[in-house]
């Protein structure tokens, strides 16, 4: 499975990568997105095959 993250948590990249961990170990693909945008066409990418 394809979980997006797509828009910035806030969380320091020791943080992130133990909260990614598990979810990865279980062979699901995790994608995290650093900014914020407004842009429908943008969100639309980000989320697509999620």
């Amino acid at each position: 499975m394809k979980i997006s993250v797509i828009e910035p948590l806030g969380l320091s990249e020791n943080e992130l990568r133990d909260i990614a961990k598990p979810i990865t170990d279980r062979g699901h693909e995790l994608v995290v997105y650093n900014d914020r945008t407004s842009d429908i066409q943008i969100l639309k990418n980000r989320v697509k095959d999620s």
